[in-house]
């Protein structure tokens, strides 16, 4: 499991959106329907090929890499 919004919000600093919804605007990625299982995985997965050019300049690559920046996100943000 990943949660993405930490692990942009690492990429993207401070003054980075703080919900899916707003990373999705902010890319100006379509959910045809938030809330449904599949739509929301796609939307999600659309995401993360987005932030994937950011996460292999960190030598974040591996879903470990991905999940250890997401949970120092947390850990710092309080």
């Amino acid at each position: 499991w990943l949660d993405l919004e930490p692990l942009a919000a690492m990429l993207y600093g401070e003054a980075a959106p703080q919900t899916l919804d707003q990373w999705l605007a902010r890319f100006r990625i379509t959910c045809l329907e938030r809330h449904r299982a599949s739509a929301d995985a796609f939307a999600t997965a659309e995401l993360l090929q987005t932030l994937w050019p950011r996460l292999k300049q960190q030598h974040c690559t591996s879903l470990r890499a991905m999940q250890k920046l997401s949970q120092q996100r947390r850990w710092l943000a309080g």
